[in-house]
């Protein structure tokens, strides 16, 4: 854990939200991009991702976790770009079990709804304001 903390040292985050930051920005060696679709509803998806190639500097790297970004314009701004996407690991799952079960990690969950509710659930997770996970409860009688 020690290496992985070392890792993800970073000088500042940026607010995908705010106003034309993509000015503002130049120059850096790596974007991970992690914004399927921005908060305006109407906006589609891609559009953060679309924005972060100009910050990017010649050489450095735009790293996608939502989409395939585009070889053509990673070759136009001379940088490279990848997508990362993830597979089910039943023993990764168990160890991160373990972890959350001991106490070393703590998801946040901002709503809880019952099986039922499963249409506004995820109209909710969908308008782009939610912060932490959005659990379904499949069984009445569970508690935590």
């Amino acid at each position: 854990l020690r290496r992985q903390r070392q890792m993800c040292i970073r000088d500042s985050f940026i607010d995908y939200a705010t106003d034309r930051w993509e000015r503002d920005i130049r120059d850096v060696d790596v974007v991970l991009e992690s914004v399927n679709r921005d908060i305006r509803l109407e906006d589609p998806p891609g559009r953060t991702l679309s924005r972060s190639w100009q910050m990017l500097k010649r050489k450095g790297i735009l790293i996608s976790l939502c989409t395939t970004p585009s070889r053509v314009k990673a070759a136009y701004y001379g940088v490279r770009a990848c997508y990362v996407r993830t597979r089910p690991d039943g023993r990764q799952l168990a160890r991160i079990a373990a972890l959350v079960d001991k106490g070393y990690i703590r998801p946040y969950v901002s709503h809880t709804f019952p099986l039922t509710q499963a249409p506004l659930a995820h109209e909710i997770s969908q308008g782009g304001h939610t912060r932490g996970k959005t659990v379904l409860q499949v069984r009445e009688d569970f508690d935590e």
